[in-house]
């Protein structure tokens, strides 16, 4: 029961700091860049963005 509390713990507080991820706000930002969202460019911008946006929060802990 106690290994249960501490997984809970631990998946809580990775949570608060990892914060929700606005891919909405991702998608529009690259879809006004680059107009097409079948576009090659398109996905790597996603990409690239999510990844950055990632690597910061973990980067700043």
């Amino acid at each position: 029961m106690v290994k249960y509390y501490i997984i809970l713990i631990l998946f809580i507080s990775y949570s608060l700091k990892a914060g929700p991820l606005d891919i909405e706000a991702i998608k529009k930002e690259c879809l006004q860049e680059y107009k097409n969202e079948s576009s090659e460019k398109y996905t790597q911008c996603l990409k690239t963005k999510v990844n950055d946006i990632l690597y910061e929060s973990e980067k700043e802990s």
